[in-house]
């Protein structure tokens, strides 16, 4: 949990002693003059061959986070030297702790996860106690500074230390209540929210984030704070929310218009004003047309959002999933092309302008973000161009975006080497693809190009070459796969089938089982269908594996018609089974879904595969090596 504390008061005891000139030490990562002051000039230095940076020409970024009390900046500058690069940054006047991370190209480094950082000491050498916070905030996994190994009883040293050193009552009042639901004091948050009455301003959004943290206090706080939102903002986006929730329930754009009709009659004054409300309604219409395929309601409303000045990121992606739908069936491609256009110019003026850059990223981190965007539209671009014949044109926009990411994206590559066979022709293919194969940056369809090249040039041993050049890297995904296997006794379960039947851990024993957890809303659970089908139909013929889909955290009244539905038009052929009292996702102590959980035939889980990355090839190779070590076990 982060928040930003603003405008405290920070009462320091009075015993507070400058910190003793420790040096915090990092095998990569030199900075002396520790401990650091707050408007100080530093020098760092940093071991490339410690830190494992490949060698390359492609210059490394430094990038310093500032901290106070929670909230965070960044600057980066361009290092210089050779085997241990230097760079120097001022020390903002107000920090309590920084923090480095370093960039080259699309790597990040971050020692391994851990991240670096130092405590920031004020101007005279003394110690703040802001720093505490700073120090919980970053050992809580602050993944924008790459820590992703953070220490929780470091972090929680940190918190209670730096909790214990504050006058709460100099806090505002929201402040406070975040501080105590963190601190889990139960009985402290539920007094505290019975003053709401008389609290200070609070915004619409700080009363909806106090909603979530009566979770500790009980539903009689809730009521109160429910309460006291809705007296203060009688017309807040609350009392919005069912109008919009109820126009979201409806399939059709006519039936939507109907139900805007109605609202608009119902409050007039509202209608006639660039109100969000109105403006969400119409969004709606627009994420619609998309999902319908109806290009005419989609340039209608997009045009009368705009003329109504109305600006907003989302609008530039309905374009281009509007435009992946008519590239995915091969029609309407220059109205294809007119929807790319616009966000394709839209980031390509990002970049250039930094004008949405915030204080949290530094230029090169949005420069990195800006570009992976637009190279994400160029790729998709290049493939329009390739269906519409423009193949000079379609090399050059894949190629930008294959070589953006280093020939590490499979969908960016599977388009470049497609243009490049229309430019180069076959043996320049082959030759293109070997190193790519021999990396993780190829799926099916470039192994199915490259045996039909291979084929086409009168050769016949194509796939004796492409095994070969793939073992190597089989061989490394079963490595890692390994290193994450764990050996944890799985629960007790017992789940009814969608077309009939159950499964049980009993029954199972003896088998190597896959449980997918997912949800019929969930995106990336959907998304790796068409891999999980792939990992089905591989392991079809094996009848000592099992792989179960388990239909989770569905809040619809009849579970079992709307799990039926969702299949109805899709084409998979999967064994579908209910957790309709979400009692198995909480056994197995699943946090997030997609999660794949393997157990091996003694009844002991040995993976468990959390999220979909959209790389279906990776997705598979990944769990089939966990399905094969299991059944090792």
């Amino acid at each position: 949990m982060v928040f930003l504390l603003k405008g405290i008061v920070i009462f320091f005891s009075m015993n507070i002693q400058i910190l003793a000139a420790q040096e915090k030490e990092y095998e990569a990562l030199e900075l002396k003059k520790q401990p650091v002051r707050a408007g100080q000039t530093i020098q760092i230095k940093f071991d490339i061959a410690k830190a494992g940076v490949s060698k390359s020409e492609t210059p490394i970024y430094a990038v310093m986070f500032s901290y106070k009390s929670g909230n965070v900046s960044a600057v980066d500058t361009l290092m210089t030297g050779k085997s241990k690069l230097t760079a120097k940054f001022n020390v903002p006047d107000s920090a309590d702790a920084i923090a480095f991370k370093f960039i080259q190209g699309l790597q990040e480094y971050t020692n391994n996860g851990n991240g670096y950082y130092y405590s920031v000491n004020d101007k005279n050498g003394n110690a703040q106690i802001g720093t505490k916070y700073s120090l919980y905030r970053l050992n809580s996994n602050d993944y924008l500074v790459g820590i992703t190994k953070g220490r929780a009883e470091l972090a929680k040293k940190y918190y209670n230390e730096w909790f214990a050193d504050q006058d709460l009552e100099k806090m505002s009042y929201y402040e406070k209540a975040i501080a105590l639901y963190i601190r889990k004091d139960t009985s402290a948050l539920i007094k505290h929210f019975s003053l709401i009455s008389s609290s200070e301003d609070l915004t619409e959004g700080q009363f909806q984030n106090l909603g979530l943290y009566t979770r500790l206090a009980g539903k009689l706080s809730a009521n109160l704070i429910e309460k006291e939102k809705e007296k203060r903002f009688p017309r807040g986006k609350w009392y919005w929310q069912p109008w919009l929730d109820s126009l979201k329930k409806l399939e059709t754009i006519p039936e939507k218009l109907v139900w805007i009709k109605a609202f608009q009659f119902v409050y007039p004054d509202v209608s006639a004003t660039e109100h969000t409300i109105t403006y969400e309604m119409y969004v709606d219409i627009i994420r619609t047309a998309v999902r319908t395929n109806d290009l005419q309601s989609l340039l209608l409303y997009s045009s009368l959002l705009k003329s109504k000045n109305y600006s907003d990121e989302r609008l530039n992606y309905y374009n281009i999933e509007f435009a992946k739908n008519l590239i995915k069936k091969d029609t309407l491609l220059n109205d294809a092309y007119q929807l790319l256009n616009k966000p394709l110019s839209f980031f390509d003026t990002k970049i250039k302008s930094f004008a949405s850059i915030q204080n949290y990223q530094s230029k090169q981190m949005y420069l990195l973000e800006a570009n992976r965007q637009y190279m994400e539209i160029a790729s998709l671009f290049g493939e329009l161009l390739y269906k519409m014949e423009r193949y000079d044109s379609a090399f050059y926009y894949t190629g930008a975006a294959a070589n953006f990411e280093d020939l590490n994206k499979p969908v960016y590559n599977e388009r470049y080497f497609l243009a490049m066979e229309k430019i180069k022709g076959a043996q320049y293919v082959i030759d293109a693809l070997k190193p790519v194969f021999r990396g993780k940056g190829y799926n099916y369809k470039m192994q199915e190009q490259f045996l039909r090249l291979y084929k086409n040039t009168f050769k016949n041993d194509g796939v004796l070459v492409l095994d070969e050049l793939l073992n190597d890297t089989k061989l490394k995904t079963r490595e890692e796969v390994k290193s994450k296997m764990i050996n944890e006794p799985a629960p007790d379960f017992l789940l009814p089938g969608l077309k009939g039947g159950n499964i049980s851990s009993a029954s199972l024993k003896g088998k190597v089982v896959v449980l997918d957890f997912w949800a019929t809303w969930c995106g990336p659970c959907v998304a790796a269908f068409p891999a999980m089908q792939q990992l089905v139909n591989a392991n079809k013929s094996d009848s000592s594996v099992r792989i179960y889909f388990v239909d989770t955290w569905q809040k619809e009244t009849d579970k079992y018609a709307n799990a039926e539905k969702f299949f109805t038009d899709k084409p998979y052929k999967l064994d579908v089974y209910m957790d309709t009292e979400d009692k198995a996702v909480k056994d197995f102590k699943v946090q997030g879904i997609p999660t794949k959980v393997i157990i091996d035939k003694s009844g002991v889980i040995r993976f468990i595969s959390i999220g979909f990355a959209g790389d279906e090839q990776r997705a598979v190779e990944e769990l089939q090596a966990m399905i094969d070590i299991a059944a090792m076990q």
